[in-house]
């Protein structure tokens, strides 16, 4: 469901044959090196912190802030260490059979907010709410916060009904109000004031931000553009539906730079101003009738259209099971005369509709048993929507390889303007994935594959959001992109087994996901986190297909990048991606075969000719299996 801009795309390279076996960089020949943290970098509120680098004699006795702090065999050391706020320094001392290094790493630790003395009586100016500008309508609610001196009186003032009280739940001046904005409420533009104490003898404020009590009618807005712009459960919070460029919206609100969009009168979404186009006043709120629904014949599968007088904004639903899927249509009424089914679809059983809504109409789409939904895309064609759903490619019969023909997208993460984490040593991220995917596309030949990369030579700049783009404008089959883990601020490294995982978004992937992650119990000797749902940009991009993100090992921990140094545990992990992809297709090809044997078994045998028709049928069964497979390899 994004703009079709491959063809200014360069197209990916299929890998090359010889490995890419990166030069591991040398230690640093310092006798302390510390890489993370950073030096002078601000860290959030916290307790402790990781503290990882390497020494040049591995055979010393290395402390930080006077506590010992082992070093592995290569030279590498990671600790987690109590840091106090404000200004704080790790002061590491190396003690050698010569002489002993001193090194320091210092780092500002963000004090958490601490509460204000008794006197004198006082208001924070920097945490007054709402510190950006509102426009609020009746039922919306004005949330007031401070920081004052605590065990005050407090209020908060709006123009139509003059101060309200504000409580302290904690007793340390962290104020709370809120007020819900009624019918008939109108205040242009104001700020919100603040008091503590007396009327006469406390302290009082004004906020930054300003609000607007509002009645008039709401504006009417279109998307700009649609490159990954997502409608949000609140301010930069949840995804709740990807947008369209042209698809219309009906704003309620604002905060900041994040406007309110009514979607119905259960339900509403935040989108940034940036992506939206007022039009003029006077211009009717979106209003569409659903007519009609219509399946025919896609280079995939099938696309199904539904036929609305005007552009709406939807969103698509997939059933748990992947045996339905639901486009919800907002500031619709369903007025449907005909569901039109071509005779020939292998994908949809069965269309059905209903207004779920005063304004709101669902389209629910069955599936066949034998159906295997591969992904699907959704676009507008005029007013109406399309939605193009993929059926599983057929995979390659035994004894040949299942993932004979398919064309896996390699996607090694970061480049060298982000390259990502950094190992004790100085291994970079970067490099280890480019490694590991030249390894699996390799292997990936080898059973038949076409691999393709997403960074074809290990120093190319490839932006993010263009990698899925890459991956559907080659046609791809499968996603899989290469990343390996960091340990994040705060986190302690000894806290849990830490090890690799694999995130899904759709859940069409989710059994990709399951089959790398079980390979990898096979072939890594290092622990998994578990299968994971992410909200991240490259999978989440590629409905079109499955399409997985792997976490292999953590570079932040030295005994983890010290395998991935090694060729050896590339190629492990590189095994462990192609076993997970090849059982992955085992599967589909299981489903395959079973339904062109279901098909063959429907097939009335003639009572004139011998018993053995019927594996003759399903012999032939499979041979439809095999030119429907050829057919659509013509097609791309």
């Amino acid at each position: 469901m994004f703009a079709p801009l491959f063809f200014l795309l360069a197209a990916p390279q299929i890998a090359s044959a010889a490995p890419f076996d990166f030069p591991t960089p040398a230690p640093s020949t310092a006798p302390i090196s510390v890489i993370h943290p950073t030096e002078g970098v601000i860290l959030p509120t916290m307790g402790h912190e990781f503290i990882i680098g390497s020494v040049s004699d591995p055979n010393g006795r290395l402390t930080i802030n006077n506590q010992a702090v082992p070093i592995y065999k290569d030279g590498a050391f990671v600790s987690w260490l109590p840091v106090s706020t404000g200004s704080f320094t790790f002061h590491c001392r190396l003690l050698t059979s010569a002489t002993t290094f001193a090194y320091d790493r210092h780092v500002i630790v963000t004090p958490p907010p601490q509460p204000l003395p008794l006197s004198p009586l006082a208001i924070v100016s920097s945490s007054l709410s709402p510190g950006e500008n509102e426009v609020l309508r009746p039922g919306d609610w004005l949330v007031a916060r401070m920081q004052a001196t605590p065990r005050q009186k407090a209020a908060f003032w709006v123009p139509t009904v003059g101060w309200l009280p504000m409580s302290d739940p904690s007793g340390e001046g962290f104020y709370a109000g809120a007020y819900q904005v009624r019918p008939g409420d109108r205040a242009s533009p104001f700020t919100v004031r603040f008091r503590i104490g007396g009327f006469w003898s406390g302290a009082s404020a004004r906020s930054m931000g300003t609000v607007t009590f509002a009645e008039a009618p709401p504006r009417i807005a279109v998307a700009t553009d649609s490159e990954d712009v997502i409608v949000k459960t609140g301010p930069d919070e949840g995804n709740v539906f990807p947008v369209l460029k042209g698809m219309p919206f009906v704003i309620v609100g604002r905060k900041g730079i994040w406007d309110k969009i009514w979607l119905s009168p259960s339900e509403d979404g935040w989108l940034e101003d940036a992506h939206l186009q007022d039009l003029p006043k006077g211009t009717p709120p979106p209003s569409a009738q659903l007519s009609a629904i219509s399946t025919r014949p896609s280079a995939e599968g099938t696309s199904v259209l539904f036929s609305l007088d005007t552009r709406v904004p939807f969103q698509v639903d997939e059933a748990d099971d992947l045996r339905s899927l639901t486009l919800k249509f907002y500031y619709t009424h369903a007025h449907n005369n005909w569901i039109i089914y071509r005779p020939d679809d292998e994908m949809v059983s069965s269309i059905s509709f209903r207004q779920a809504a005063s304004d709101v109409a669902e389209a629910r789409i069955n599936f066949k048993r034998s159906a295997i939904l591969w992904g699907y895309h959704v676009d507008y064609e005029g007013p109406y929507v399309r939605i193009d759903l993929r059926q599983a490619p057929p995979i390659a019969a035994p004894p040949r390889s299942p993932l004979s023909g398919l064309r896996v997208f390699l996607d090694p993460g970061h480049m060298p303007s982000a390259p990502g984490a950094i190992g004790p040593l100085g291994t970079r991220e970067m490099d280890v994935n480019f490694a590991i995917a030249e390894e699996a596309a390799a292997l990936l030949k080898k059973q038949g594959a076409v691999p393709l990369m997403s960074r074809p030579n290990d120093q190319d700049e490839t932006q993010l959001v263009t990698r899925p783009e890459e991956a559907l404008a080659e046609n791809a089959d499968i996603f899989v992109s290469i990343h390996n883990n960091n340990t994040s601020d705060g986190e302690n490294p000894y806290d849990y087994p830490h090890g690799y995982s694999v995130f899904y978004y759709h859940p069409q992937s989710l059994a990709l996901a399951r089959d790398i992650y079980a390979a990898y119990g096979k072939t890594l000797p290092i622990p998994g986190e578990d299968v994971r749902f992410g909200n991240l940009l490259v999978i989440r991009m590629t409905s079109q297909i499955p399409a997985v993100l792997s976490e292999s090992a953590y570079m932040t921990l030295p005994d983890q990048e010290a395998l991935l140094r090694t060729r050896s545990f590339r190629k492990e992990i590189a095994e462990g991606i192609v076993l997970g992809l090849k059982n992955f297709a085992s599967s589909v090809r299981r489903k395959e075969l079973a339904d062109a044997r279901g098909t063959a078994r429907k097939i009335k045998p003639e009572t004139d000719k011998p018993a053995s028709r019927p594996r003759k049928d399903a012999s032939r069964a499979r041979g439809r299996v095999r030119a429907r497979y050829r057919a659509r390899r013509r097609r791309r």
